[in-house]
């Protein structure tokens, strides 16, 4: 539910800041072009047909290429650096595909307006666009800081590596945003006994694999960690597999690697050495560009075979 609302502000603020920016850039283009072209002050030009066409219709262009840069897949998991870098390539992109659909035709024949079209373009929708997202993801990261926002976690082991895992996400100093609801037994031979397990495993122990439906529901789990002893690789795989369903992302400890193949990227949750399983090795706009193309290809077979 936080992550639908974070995303929902992240939709707001960049149509919000899409359509200052297309005003502020248009008020430079009044001074630049259009008071050659008739129109006798800025307001006339901002009321006129064209302008306020492309004052409803930019906005939203702006949120299909974002939408395709990969902004949005994970409202959760921002940082400033990788937020400035995909605002600007993503800005640039659709600064450039404005600029020659849209303003070259009513420029005139001089590069030094050209260049001041696209500078005010791109400038105005950067910045604004971004000073934007950083207060969202500022204000974000102090609530995770905080403890106020956290992520709903399973382990799903009982033993030594649960044990571990759970002492990191616990650590202040290495888990910032994330909650263990609790441990699911998986009834596998190297993680049963008491000897493995510490008290607080004993006492937040839910449930075993069996209950993993009902779990997930009831404590409002977002991601799932597997965490066992067993070195049986057979074992772990086919785990994975039964997990798939779920459509949560599955976490490993990067000890665990050895058993993946196709190259699976190794991540860290905060400072925890985890690989996502349910990732590959797309980037975020290659998913959407891949997702939307799997559409429109479906759709063209429809129709043609009906």
């Amino acid at each position: 539910m936080r992550k639908k609302a974070q995303l929902l502000k992240y939709l707001a603020t960049d149509l919000f800041s899409g359509a200052v920016s297309w005003c502020t850039f248009n008020i430079v283009r009044y001074f630049e072009v259009a008071q050659y072209q008739g129109y006798d002050s800025v307001w006339s030009f901002l009321t006129s047909e064209k302008v306020l066409e492309g004052q409803i219709l930019i906005p939203v262009f702006w949120l299909i290429v974002h939408y395709y840069s990969g902004y949005y897949n994970k409202p959760m998991e921002k940082s400033r650096l990788s937020e400035f870098f995909i605002t600007f390539q993503s800005v640039l992109i659709g600064s450039l595909i404005i600029f020659f659909a849209v303003i070259l035709n009513e420029l005139p024949d001089s590069f030094h307006v050209f260049y001041k079209q696209f500078g005010a373009l791109f400038l105005s929708t950067f910045v604004i666009a971004y000073f934007f997202r950083i207060l969202l993801t500022n204000r974000a990261a102090k609530k995770i800081r905080k403890g106020e926002w956290t992520i709903n976690v399973l382990i799903l082991g009982t033993g030594k590596s649960a044990s571990e895992v759970m002492n990191l996400l616990n650590n202040p100093n290495t888990s910032m945003g994330f909650t263990v609801s609790g441990f699911v037994d998986l009834e596998i031979k190297a993680d049963l006994g008491f000897e493995n397990r510490n008290l607080e495993i004993n006492e937040k122990t839910l449930g075993n694999i069996n209950d993993l439906d009902t779990l997930i529901k009831e404590y409002h789990i977002e991601e799932l960690i597997v965490a066992i002893d067993s070195a049986d690789d057979t074992t772990l795989l086919n785990l994975l597999y039964s997990l798939y369903h779920y459509k949560l992302p599955i976490k490993l400890p990067v000890s665990y690697t050895r058993i993946l193949t196709g190259g699976v990227k190794v991540r860290t949750i905060t400072g925890v050495p985890l690989v996502d399983v349910t990732d590959n090795n797309l980037s975020e706009a290659e998913k959407n560009i891949k997702h939307s193309l799997d559409k429109l290809v479906s759709a063209i077979i429809l129709i043609l075979l009906s």
